[in-house]
C-alpha cells in the first residue's frame, strides 16, 4: 500500500493536478510514508533530467500544497517529524487504522490509541498542542472545505457496506417513530457505540485491558475496561443521542 500510495503521489503531482483542478482536496494514506522519504531524489532527478519530466510540473511545487493532505497513521514519530517537516503541520489530519487491529504506532501491545502518536509528538518537541487540535478538527474541515470556505456537499449516506475480519458488515440509515435517525444493522441493532472508540480527544491510556494492581484493594484483579485520562475540562464527545442520568468521581 505504501508504494501504491507514493506512486499515486508522484503522478498526481507530476501532473499538476491539485493546480488544475483547484476545488478538489485529496488526502493520502499513512501520510505517504514512501512519498516523504522519497521527495529529495525525485526532486534531484527533476533538475538533474529535465530532459525526462517534459510538460510536467516541478515536485517542489505540490510540497506543502493546500490541496494536498496527509493522514497521521505513520505508526513512529520519526516518520510523523519527517511528514511534518517536508509538508507543514496545517496538510497533516488525524488517521485511525479502526476497526482494523494494527494499531496506530510503535508501543507496547494493545497500549496504544486514537491520537497517541500525536501526545508523543507534543511530548518530544515536534508539534504544539494548538498543531495536534487542529490536526483532529481544523485540518480536516479545511480539507472538506472549498476555497470559499463553503463545505463540500458530501450527500447523504443511506447505506454502507465494509468487511472486518473477513465478515461484510451491512449498515442502513433509518429514522425510527420519533423521527430520530441513525444507522443500524440487519438485526435492527444501533452501531452509534462502535462507532467511536476514544470519545475524547488527547486522551492518554490510563489503564488497559487486561490484569493490573488494583489502585485500592492492592492485589492483581482482572480490569475488564479500558480507562482514558485527559485535563480537566476536555470536552467529551458522544457519536449517539443519549441523556445524562448520573455524573459523579
Amino acid at each position: 500500500m505504501l508504494a501504491q500510495c507514493a506512486d499515486a503521489y508522484h503522478f498526481y503531482t507530476l501532473g499538476g493536478y491539485q493546480d488544475k483542478f483547484p476545488d478538489m482536496r485529496v488526502c493520502f494514506a499513512h501520510g505517504g510514508q514512501l512519498s516523504q522519504m522519497n521527495l529529495g531524489r525525485r526532486i534531484q532527478g527533476y533538475d538533474g533530467r529535465p530532459d525526462l519530466f517534459d510538460g510536467m510540473e516541478h515536485p517542489r511545487k505540490a510540497v506543502g500544497h493546500k490541496n494536498i493532505f496527509f493522514d497521521t497513521l505513520v505508526h513512529d514519530t520519526g516518520s510523523f517529524k519527517l511528514l511534518v517537516e517536508n509538508q507543514g503541520a496545517s496538510q497533516v489530519v488525524m488517521g485511525l487504522d479502526d476497526p482494523y487491529p494494527l494499531g496506530e504506532m510503535e508501543s507496547d501491545q494493545q497500549s496504544s490509541y486514537p491520537g497517541k502518536i500525536l501526545d508523543l509528538a507534543i511530548d518530544r518537541g515536534i508539534i504544539t498542542q494548538k498543531e495536534s487540535d487542529a490536526m483532529w478538527s481544523d485540518n480536516v474541515l479545511q480539507w472538506l472545505h472549498s476555497d470559499n470556505n463553503i463545505v463540500k456537499d458530501t450527500g447523504k449516506i443511506i447505506y454502507a457496506s465494509m468487511f472486518v475480519n473477513g465478515a461484510e458488515i451491512n449498515l442502513y440509515n433509518f429514522k425510527d417513530g420519533s423521527g430520530d435517525i441513525g444507522f443500524y444493522d440487519l438485526k435492527g441493532k444501533s452501531i452509534v457505540k462502535s462507532l467511536m472508540k476514544t470519545p475524547i480527544n488527547g486522551a492518554r491510556l490510563s489503564s488497559s485491558y487486561g490484569m493490573r494492581k488494583h489502585p485500592i484493594l492492592g492485589y492483581n484483579k482482572m480490569h475488564r475496561g479500558t480507562d482514558f485520562a485527559a485535563p480537566s475540562g476536555t470536552p467529551i464527545m458522544a457519536s449517539g443521542a443519549g441523556k445524562i442520568t448520573r455524573a459523579r468521581w
